[in-house]
């Protein structure tokens, strides 16, 4: 679980640099699309729901260090 955790952050701390987001709390609707990309999760077992938890999670964990 902790290596899966890392690994969303970095997919995650990776999607957010390129839009300029860095510090900003994402909502529902803005990590919809990251947790639904094929390309990054076909290749683990990770539920949309888990990615969902998670990723919601590490946004407001970035957003409180910024």
């Amino acid at each position: 679980m902790k290596h899966l955790l890392t690994l969303m952050v970095f997919a995650l701390w990776a999607n957010l640099s390129y839009a300029g987001e860095i510090g900003k709390e994402l909502t529902k609707e803005e990590m919809t699309p990251f947790c639904q990309n094929k390309m990054i999760w076909d290749n683990f077992d990770v539920k949309f729901e888990q990615c969902m938890s998670a990723s919601l999670k590490c946004t407001k964990e970035i957003a409180k260090k910024s």
